[in-house]
């Protein structure tokens, strides 16, 4: 038969468009699990769901886990949730497991409750392997969905798991589900065949087929091609249809050759338009879309066939030249992993090792998930003897993943061991432990000096060179003082450059501006040094940490607007990559910059939202500066109880970080507290061993405490604005301390003194509760609550009501729900204010509005 070969063939439509009674059932689930055979159209209909879907998608595939723990592992990856894992060891035994898995859903069901955006989680080719980590996530979406109506989902997709046991997780979809109705198939016919078929052609070839979206995609992108739809459909229909015919029969036409190239293409990983070009065959799969092939190809984004399809195109295994080839090409576009695991799967072990070895450590670490490492850890010691750059890999994408100890005691165990066949190596796994020394160590060993200066001296490789100059210029930094080491951080992160690694010239130059130049009270020079760390990376950048570093340098210069803009930035991105570490951190300097700007009510919520978030961190020595810093920007705001609420978890652990609670209480107490006992914690902090730009502050805290308990403060006022001015701070000074120079500058100002311009008012315009401001409204008071706090609109009404002192009956009936629909809101208020009571939540109430 001839076929009219077109050249721009129809588009072939997606079953599923004509199917919204599906995706809909789908979406009124939490836990869906879809149990087909390759070509049903699992996949799809996911696709569908996460189009429509108003939040979060996250999506995994199962596919090449390789056990319980790793699938865990991968599947929480895409939610930064991948620590909440259990290891190997929790599931050694059947008790223990089944303790593990309870304890990863309640983990996670905990994590997902603080999340403000909902998450679909999809995960793709679901297999028994992998069902457990699976079932213990499901179970933490309806734990949700059962307490408060979350709005999460799971979707799982399989082709081999157990009906009975997914039912007892979520609704269960099989291939009677997704197959087309003879009525579906007839509306996606007018759209590739306006001329249509006879309804019982249309019947003949839905029953031959079973329904089956594979099949029937291939024929309608066959009739759409065809001079004579019906005699074709009539000629596959009564030949009792199969995939094969059908595929078979399309490409008869086609040369050996373009089927051999479209056979490669269809068994690669990945393939876009770029990467078809570059393997030559783009060509080879324009010639089957034009024969019919149903093969999906947009404009943005990758090329695929359903599985079946690419299953009988593509040949059984790769020729080495053609596994070669893609491996050169993968890596050479940067999809390293990719490229390993193409090799891995054409039997080419050693050349995915040598692919991965070579691989620039920084794209690796960019493309970070736990897939990788365990691609890395799978191969044998043959391979790693061959390839010995692995172990590089290993440990500074282990470093990367904040696993410190396991990579100690990776480099513990190989560095000694490669120590004379790969000395490189086993210099560049000594430099990822002497990069972190200095920041756990506050007496370095003598010997690791040595050490690292002895390894400098003989290592030519880029990368680890700049990761020994960093790791020896902190380590001199603990030793000598912060001075010695800006030599060193220089050097690393000009090698680092000179290596392509920006995101490690970038990690060197933020140690450069916040270890050093701050330490040496060079707060513009820090600016500087984050300014170039933007322009290296580019103002796309998804990195946080340092845009947080630059607002609080903002913050101590005055700059509130330029802090504030960081902050936007970097709150959202961290949100986006769900880094709940960086959204806290950057919920601690917005409290500063609100508390600058005398907005008590807005501190107290970004306080409260760190708090929220903080995670284990709060128990280490950074908890204790958090607790006495918020406390400081508390007691600026006004806020004395709050204040002396968290000042009281910082003195509890006084001996973590004794210099950040003195100031702390100084602060408190010269604002709002006893005078007297302000004068006699002022006296008692040691001026040389606080940062150069505190000290000015601290004077002038001393003073308005002097001024408060009715002495003579010009002269000490005097001094601190002379301090200020002598490190080009003076007019910072009113924005940091603005109670402060209110009341002392005119004094300075009277006797000669140097002084600061001074606004008239101590609050902002449109403050929302300094001294002296009105009450918030009820509208007020609601758009807080859902600005900052994250409540629903509806759920920020409902607490409102509570005012009203009356039953959740009478709040229902006031506002037209029922008092379960009251309850239901109230629970997850409550969770999301972290308080455990309608008494609680009216206290909280009162003091915020």
């Amino acid at each position: 038969m001839t076929r009219a070969v077109l050249s721009t063939p129809p588009p072939l439509p997606d079953a599923h468009v004509a199917r919204p009674a599906l995706v809909r059932r789908v979406t009124d689930h939490a836990v869906t699990v879809v149990v087909a055979g390759g070509g049903w159209g699992k996949s799809t209909l996911a696709s569908e769901v996460a189009a429509s879907f108003r939040g979060n998608v996250a999506w995994t595939s199962g596919a090449q886990m390789t056990g319980v723990a790793d699938a865990a592992g991968r599947i929480l990856d895409p939610l930064g949730l991948s620590d909440l894992a259990p290891g190997d060891t929790e599931l050694d035994g059947s008790g223990t497991a089944d303790a593990a898995w309870s304890r990863l859903a309640d983990r996670v069901a905990e994590a997902l409750r603080r999340r403000r955006r909902p998450h679909l989680i999809v995960i793709d080719e679901v297999t028994p392997l992998t069902w457990p980590a699976v079932a213990a996530i499901a179970h933490s979406i309806t734990l949700l969905h059962e307490a408060e109506g979350s709005r999460h989902r799971l979707i799982a997709l399989g082709r081999e798991l157990d009906v009975a046991a997914a039912r007892r997780r979520g609704v269960v979809l099989g291939g009677a589900d997704l197959a087309l109705t003879v009525e579906e198939f007839d509306l996606l016919l007018t759209d590739v065949v306006p001329s249509g078929l006879t309804r019982g052609l249309s019947e003949l070839l839905v029953r031959r087929t079973g329904g089956w979206l594979t099949v029937l995609r291939s024929i309608l992108g066959a009739l759409a091609t065809s001079p004579s739809p019906d005699q074709l459909a009539r000629q596959l229909a009564h030949s009792n249809v199969a995939l094969e015919t059908v595929v078979s029969g399309m490409l008869t036409d086609v040369p050996a050759a373009t089927r051999e190239a479209a056979g490669v293409a269809a068994g690669l990983p990945v393939l876009d338009a770029r990467l078809a070009r570059r393997l030559a065959v783009d060509d080879a799969v324009r010639a089957v879309v034009r024969a019919g092939l149903p093969w999906e190809t947009p404009e943005i984004g990758l090329w695929t066939l359903p599985d079946p399809v690419a299953d009988l195109l593509a040949p059984p295994r790769a020729t080495d030249d053609v596994v070669d080839l893609v491996v050169q090409v993968y890596a050479a576009s940067g999809l390293h992993l990719e490229a390993a695991r193409y090799a891995v799967a054409n039997d080419q072990a050693e050349l995915a090792a040598a692919s991965l070895a070579a691989a620039p450590s920084h794209e690796l670490t960019a493309a970070f998930t736990p897939s990788v490492l365990a691609v890395l850890r799978s191969f044998d010691d043959q391979v790693r003897a061959a390839q010995p750059g692995i172990h590089t890999q290993i440990a500074r994408l282990l470093t990367a993943s904040a696993r410190y100890e396991e990579r100690n005691s990776y480099v513990r165990t190989w560095a000694p061991k490669l120590r004379d066949d790969a000395p490189e190596v086993a210099a560049a796994l000594q430099a990822e432990r002497f990069r972190d020394l200095a920041y756990f160590s506050p007496t370095p060993d003598p010997a690791d000096i040595d050490a690292a200066e002895e390894l400098l001296g003989s290592v030519r490789d880029l990368a680890t060179r700049s990761r020994l100059e960093q790791g020896l210029a902190l380590l001199l930094a603990r030793r000598d003082g912060v001075a010695a080491a800006e030599a060193g951080l220089r050097r690393a992160a000009e090698a680092a450059e000179r290596a392509g690694d920006l995101e490690q010239a970038a990690l060197v130059l933020r140690d450069l501006a916040w270890v050093v130049l701050l330490e040496l009270g060079r707060l513009r020079q820090v600016v500087e040094t984050f300014d170039r760390i933007e322009a290296m990376l580019g103002p796309d950048t998804q990195a946080t940490a340092w845009r947080i570093n630059r607002a609080e340098t903002h913050l101590w210069l005055g700059d509130l607007e330029a802090a504030e803009q960081d902050l936007d930035i970097a709150s959202r991105l961290a949100e986006l990559q769900h880094d709940d570490q960086h959204v806290a951190y950057a919920a601690w300097a917005r409290a500063t910059c609100e508390s600058m700007r005398g907005r008590g009510l807005a501190t107290l919520a970004a306080v409260q939202r760190a708090e929220a978030v903080a995670g284990d961190w709060l128990e280490t020595v950074t908890g204790v500066l958090f607790y006495a810093q918020v406390a400081d920007a508390l007691a600026r705001a006004g806020l004395e109880a709050d204040a002396r609420a968290r000042l009281a978890r910082a003195q509890d652990r006084r001996a973590e970080d004794p210099r950040a609670v003195a100031v702390a209480e100084l602060g408190l107490e010269a604002r709002l507290g006893d005078p007297v006992t302000a004068l006699e914690l002022a006296h008692s902090i040691d001026l040389d061993e606080q940062e150069p730009f505190e000290v000015p502050r601290i004077m002038l805290l001393r003073a308005l405490a002097r001024h408060r308990g009715g002495e003579d403060a010009t002269d000490e006022a005097g001094r601190a604005f002379a301090a200020y001015a002598a490190i080009g701070l003076l007019e910072a000074a009113p924005v940091a301390e603005r109670e402060a120079c209110r009341e002392l500058v005119p004094l300075v100002r009277a006797a000669g003194g140097v002084v600061p311009q001074v606004a008239s008012s101590p609050v902002d315009p449109g403050s929302s509760n300094g001294p002296g401001s009105e009450p918030l409204s009820t509208a007020d008071l609601s758009t807080l609550l859902t600005s900052q706090f994250g409540l629903r609109p509806r759920e920020a009404e409902v607490l409102l009501a509570l005012r009203t002192g009356g039953s959740n009956a009478e709040i229902g009936a006031s506002l037209g729900i029922s008092p379960a629909t009251v309850r239901k809101h109230l629970q997850h208020a409550y969770a999301t204010l972290d308080v455990r009571s309608r008494t609680e939540a009216l206290v909280l109430l009162g003091s915020l509005g």
